[in-house]
């Protein structure tokens, strides 16, 4: 009997001298090929296999660098069972090709596994084309027209090349009556330069001051309207005053405001509160408060055009609500446009506080 206990205890650590965890990779290496630095970061999976006899367990996995996070299974896998090691590569502010990283420690027979990662990266100011919709590089996404006269047009281009192996045809969507939106050439070719027009009419839109228009690059005539493919536009409408004559500058309207401070003094969270100012006109000819621009989601006010004849006064009623406001001090701003050619944008401070 103890001869035979003896030759138990001895087999059993025989056998387990051989149980082993064996780590076995799909692939070690993965080739990203070309990226764009706009993009952003790129993920792989590298997935490996337990093809030993005993529970596989990884304690540890190291990057080269900081541009490289790893991610990893981290419970044990039991032997035939899979599991994987997730990296992603962080392009910004890098260019040129690349070669990253990553070592797998683990209780497997060969403890540690090195696994790389390699590209090449299109940086972002690659020949001044700072911005990219899918294959399509473009110098900019934000058109500025700036200021355009009533009844006049502006016209503002920006450069484009397809980086893609495919020809791209260009198409926009979501463009207002206002807007005229061209690409030319209309179809561009692999690696090949265009420019897309952008031309306002400010006959057709119906406001002064700021607007803001946002229209879609639709490659193909696919109608996809995503913040990814968004073009924004941006121009001020103005009224043109360099023609007025020595005599309708003696009868032009005057722009008289009672204050251009509006303090609302101390207020609870989540209150509401009014207060107005006053425009009166000073002049001969009729006052136009051609629009009021007010970009604060908290203050409410009427930005319709109003007419003040000469000698007269209005009243402008100004709405505030603290709901979701945190304590402390506030300074906001809103502008008025005007008819009046010595004060054709005139800003009123709003202050308040927010106190518990």
């Amino acid at each position: 009997m103890k001869r035979f206990l003896a030759f138990f205890v001895v087999v059993f650590f025989v056998l387990s001298a051989f149980s082993q965890a064996f780590i076995q990779f799909e692939n070690k290496a993965h080739d990203f090929g070309q990226i764009n630095e706009v993009d952003g970061k790129v993920t792989h999976e590298f997935v490996f296999k337990n093809v030993g006899n005993a529970p596989l367990v990884i304690s540890q996995v190291r990057a080269s660098c900081g541009c490289t996070t790893p991610k990893w299974t981290k419970t044990p896998i039991e032997p035939g069972k899979t599991g994987s090691i997730t990296t992603t590569y962080n392009p910004i502010g890098r260019k040129g090709t690349f070669s990253s990283s990553v070592t797998v420690i683990s209780n497997a027979a060969e403890n540690q596994e090195r696994l790389t990662l390699k590209g090449s990266i299109i940086p972002k100011d690659r020949d001044g084309f700072h911005e990219s919709i899918e294959t399509l590089r473009l110098k900019t996404k934000t058109v500025r027209i700036g200021d355009v006269n009533k009844n006049t047009s502006q016209q503002r281009t920006i450069s484009v090349r397809n980086d893609g192996n495919s020809p791209l045809q260009l198409l926009f969507g979501n463009v207002p009556v206002y807007l005229t939106v061209t690409a030319a050439p209309e179809v561009l070719q692999p690696n090949q330069e265009g420019e897309v027009s952008v031309t306002f009419n400010s006959s057709l839109c119906h406001q002064w001051g700021e607007v803001i228009s946002d229209i879609y690059v639709l490659f193909n005539d696919k109608k996809i309207y995503t913040k990814e493919n968004k073009i924004r536009v941006t121009t001020t409408i103005v009224e043109d005053f360099n023609e007025l004559s020595l005599e309708e500058k003696r009868r032009a309207p005057i722009l008289e405001l009672g204050t251009r401070v509006i303090d609302f003094g101390t207020l609870k969270p989540n209150s509401k509160s009014s207060n107005k100012f006053s425009i009166r006109n000073g002049g001969t000819s009729t006052l136009k408060i051609r629009h009021i621009a007010n970009s604060n989601k908290e203050i409410s006010i009427n930005s319709n055009e109003l007419s003040i004849n000469s000698g007269k006064k209005t009243n402008v009623k100004v709405e505030l609500n603290t709901n979701g406001l945190q304590d402390g001090n506030y300074k906001k701003t809103i502008t008025l446009q005007t008819n009046d050619y010595q004060n054709t944008f005139v800003v009123v401070e709003l202050l308040w506080e927010i106190k518990k």
